[in-house]
C-alpha cells in the first residue's frame, strides 16, 4: 500500500466537521451538478414505495442469483 501523502495524512487527522468544511472549497463542475440533478429528476419519476428494496428483498436476490 503506498504511503500517504503528507496533505492528505494531515487532511485525515482533522475532524470530520473541518474535513467537509475543507471540501466545500473545492468547486464542483458543472457537469457534476447537472449529473445530480439529472438523477434527482429521474428519482422523482419513481414511485415513493420502488426507491428502496428491504435488506430481506435484497438478500434474496443475492441468493437467487447464486443458484
Amino acid at each position: 500500500m503506498p504511503a500517504k501523502s503528507g496533505t492528505r495524512r494531515n487532511a485525515l487527522d482533522l475532524p470530520l466537521e473541518e474535513q467537509a468544511e475543507r471540501l466545500g472549497e473545492t468547486p464542483i463542475p458543472q457537469w457534476q451538478r447537472e449529473l445530480v440533478l439529472d438523477r434527482l429528476a429521474e428519482l422523482e419519476n419513481i414511485p415513493p414505495d420502488e426507491r428502496s428494496v428491504p435488506w430481506e428483498e435484497v438478500r434474496r436476490r443475492l441468493l437467487a442469483d447464486r443458484k
